[in-house]
């Protein structure tokens, strides 16, 4: 009995690790998408308020009508078209929204900004 419940924590594990894998950001003209580990979340770049880079290097959005979060997905290390790079992306995103005809917040001072109330880099996408 012990030996199935270790091997259930086991394979409970690693299928935790394997969902990283089809962790993304789909970004269209229109569309922002974030597939998490478990939760997908899509807004139109047009209802965006705000972008912005936290302190690590994180992006975040804030959609007109819903809760802040961050884009956990955006690999800091290296890019590739599912999983574009941190460096640059915010400012990208936010080029894309206002030619959504998003309205944006103004940009924070300087490459980061502090994330909004309620955004939590824990439980995100």
């Amino acid at each position: 009995m012990q030996g199935r419940l270790l091997g259930l924590i086991a394979l409970g594990g690693g299928l935790f690790l394997l969902a990283d894998l089809w962790r993304k950001v789909t970004v269209t003209p229109d569309r922002l998408v974030a597939q998490g580990r478990v939760t997908r979340r899509s807004v139109d770049l047009s209802r965006l308020v705000a972008v912005g880079m936290s302190l690590s290097a994180k992006p975040w959005v804030v959609p007109r009508d819903g809760q802040p979060f961050y884009l956990r997905m955006v690999s800091d290390i290296m890019g590739d078209p599912d999983n574009p790079m941190s460096l640059g992306f915010a400012e990208e995103l936010r080029e894309r929204a206002l030619a959504a005809g998003a309205t944006l917040e103004p940009e924070a001072e300087g490459s980061t900004s502090q994330p909004p109330q309620g955004a939590s880099p824990f439980f995100s996408v």
